[in-house]
């Protein structure tokens, strides 16, 4: 059982990890939640955020840290088409999503937003006003930046961001054309490609089995 936005849940997990396997291949980062349309409850927007955007990041970075993938490994990031930067209504804010290098510029756009969020300034800001939407962009974009990093070429770990498509599930509802089973291919094939970095893929966004944009 995890909770990514607990310390000692993430902790723990590494514990038992160690202790049953001592490192994974494969961490495919799937936690996530969601709203429906644009709501404005201040409690509902920090959870969707802390889930999604600091829990997300700081479970990786945490794994990473205690050296828990092995060479040639895969992260895959749960990302969406929901998380396309033309949401957003401010050209400065694009190239800065676009332009990141570092989790800290991530961090700090993401606290920036919750300031707009807070103080009702999203329209004027730049922003969407959806916290899922902005969190999308947020995990899209990380799997680049990732990418990146020094210890990830070092250790040959191949990173993706997936789009899984518009699966039913309690989230999305009933009316969302695909199935569960139908949900994991994106992720399967991403899975299943030979170990090791490809640079052609490294760090790209994926949906339905290609290289594709969230721009």
């Amino acid at each position: 059982q995890l909770d990514i936005t607990k310390e000692d849940s993430i902790l723990n997990l590494i514990s038992w990890i160690k202790k049953e396997f001592g490192k994974i291949d494969y961490l495919v980062n799937n936690a996530g939640l969601g709203t429906k349309g644009n709501r404005t409850d201040i409690n509902i927007h920090n959870a969707v955020l802390e889930v999604n955007v600091f829990g997300t990041i700081n479970f990786t970075e945490t794994m990473l840290k205690n050296d828990m993938i092995n060479k040639s490994g895969k992260i895959i990031l749960l990302g969406s088409m929901m998380g396309n930067l033309n949401y957003l209504n401010s050209s400065q804010l694009k190239s800065k999503f676009k332009n990141a290098k570092t989790v800290q510029e991530l961090l700090d756009l993401t606290n920036n937003f919750k300031i707009s969020f807070k103080n009702k300034t999203t329209d004027k800001d730049g922003w969407c006003i959806n916290s899922y939407t902005v969190s999308k962009m947020v995990v899209n974009t990380y799997a680049r930046v990732l990418s990146l990093r020094n210890e990830i070429e070092i250790n040959d770990i191949s990173v993706y961001a997936a789009h899984p498509g518009w699966v039913k599930t309690d989230m999305t509802g009933p009316e969302a054309p695909l199935s569960v089973e139908e949900g994991v291919v994106n992720e399967i094939f991403l899975i299943e490609l030979p170990d090791g970095i490809n640079p052609k893929y490294q760090g790209k966004y994926f949906d339905n089995c290609k290289v594709s944009s969230f721009e």
